[in-house]
């Protein structure tokens, strides 16, 4: 056995270390701070650079991507750096954090930075969910190179109150501007190119900007008036919805441009309107219409920008969109607006949040060339019989060519009748799969001769041919 005695290690401590200096120069990592995070974040820098291309052509394509505090609240720092590095790959270098604290009636209940203002100002069943998430991310898109934007404040009142309890948006907005100035105060020297703007938390639909075009413009004032005397070169974003039965695109344009005459916009600021499609909302046929509406009322305001909050998703199962449709929405937007966010990348296409790789690799291939790939459905299982030895049943398994979109479940029929759905775990695109289910044949008769068929379907609800075979029960 060889022995380090405390000598000998003391003679190879030079040798140690410049073995290490080598390793690290090799591997172009070596940073001025001792730091192990920050070696392994340069490290998702460099891979995140040398793995993004740039799109091939002018078609439209989202840069931002929202992010809602509960995807980062057990991440480390190294860990969102990870993410954001994802996101490069496609183009994306702007987050938008939807918010800061949780402040019913304007009192903290949940904050992720370490806010003095909530030591006094809380409510009784408080907590600091991750007061180093805000820094966390900060951090890792300084690094990266990606800009951020902070949402302040969010409660639930405010679906119940909208733009009409004056008291309550008051003391909500005084809360606001003390998260942002503490925020600001923490993190904008030490994270300048990060720290970039704000977020407009509250929600308006334009049924709410229809009905309080003039509240809602002075509650934006609360806003903006003091995020001005925080730092004026940064921009504010805000994210309203717009719904079919709320009004028309001619009423919305309307009561828009009379909110814009209320509301102190300045220089830099973002309109940025969602097109509620994944919501369901909005059907995509009459989205141009509603946009074109918006873009009217917008284009005169100097200075404020016009764009699109492109959803990808589908509310009604809350799962990811399919690249076509949410492509099919970013080019109704581009006639009108000059920026793409998505509420929300992160959450529904991001390998590393979503349960598969496959939304995100379909969408890299249009975001470097602007065409979409030919959609092709799942194979035609095929199906094989295996007879389980005393007892009264059968293992029935099924090998199934995933395409485009993978396999997400495989449902079993005896003759014509349900009786097993058999979800995929391993969704890949491009891929074989085998997949069984154990069937018990109790119920059927002796030398009674049953179909057996079987339907696979993709992550899009693409479905494929019916498999089938026949099986008679013998014993």
């Amino acid at each position: 056995m060889f022995v380090v005695t405390k000598k000998l290690f003391k003679m190879l401590i030079p040798f140690l270390l410049i073995s290490i200096l080598l390793i690290f120069n090799a591997c172009s990592i070596i940073t001025n701070k001792n730091n192990n995070s920050d070696f392994m974040i340069v490290s998702h820098i460099e891979s995140a650079e040398s793995m993004t291309s740039k799109p091939s052509g002018d078609y439209p394509y989202v840069t931002g991507s929202f992010i809602q505090p509960f995807a980062l609240m057990n991440l480390s720092q190294d860990r969102i750096a990870i993410h954001l590095s994802t996101l490069k790959e496609v183009g994306i270098d702007t987050i938008i954090l939807q918010w800061s604290a949780i402040t019913p009636n304007g009192i903290f209940q949940d904050v992720y930075y370490p806010s003095e203002n909530s030591k006094t100002n809380h409510t009784d069943n408080f907590t600091a969910s991750n007061i180093a998430m805000i820094e966390n991310l900060l951090s890792a898109a300084e690094k990266l190179g990606m800009k951020v934007f902070i949402g302040l404040n969010n409660a639930d009142e405010w679906w119940n109150f909208g733009p009409t309890n004056k008291a309550w948006n008051e003391k909500q907005a005084e809360t606001g501007l003390i998260i942002a100035q503490e925020i600001y105060d923490l993190y904008k020297i030490k994270y300048p190119n990060a720290l970039h703007g704000w977020y407009y938390v509250w929600e308006m639909s334009n049924g709410n900007i229809i009905k309080w075009p003039q509240a809602n413009g002075e509650l934006l004032n609360l806003y903006l008036n003091g995020l001005t005397k925080i730092d004026s070169s940064m921009p504010m974003m805000l994210s309203p919805f717009i719904c079919e039965v709320d009004g028309s695109a001619e009423q919305t344009g309307n009561k828009l441009k009379e909110m814009l005459e209320v509301a102190n916009f300045r220089n830099g600021d973002i309109y940025c309107s969602q097109d509620s499609i994944g919501a369901g909302y909005m059907s995509i046929d009459k989205l141009d219409k509603y946009f074109s509406a918006i873009n009217d009322a917008i284009k005169n305001e100097v200075g404020l920008q016009f764009w699109a909050n492109n959803e990808n998703f589908i509310q009604a199962t809350w799962s990811a969109a399919s690249i076509d449709r949410f492509v099919a929405q970013l080019k109704i937007a581009s006639k009108y607006v000059t920026g793409y966010v998505t509420f929300s990348y992160s959450h529904y296409y991001s390998p590393d949040f979503a349960s598969t790789s496959i939304y995100h690799e379909i969408y890299k291939k249009y975001y470097l060339t602007g065409n979409l790939p030919i959609i092709d459905c799942p194979s035609t299982p095929e199906i094989a019989i295996n007879i389980i030895n005393g007892r009264d049943a059968i293992a029935v398994s099924m090998t199934i060519m995933q395409n485009t979109y993978g396999i997400k479940a495989v449902e079993i029929f005896i003759n014509d009748k349900l009786i097993d759905t058999i979800t995929n775990d391993h969704i890949e695109s491009n891929s074989e799969i085998k997949l069984s289910s154990y069937i018990n044949l109790s119920d059927i008769e002796k030398n009674e001769s049953i179909q057996i068929t079987a339907i696979a379907y993709d992550l899009n609800k693409n479905k494929s041919q019916i498999g089938k075979t026949e099986y008679t029960k013998i014993n």
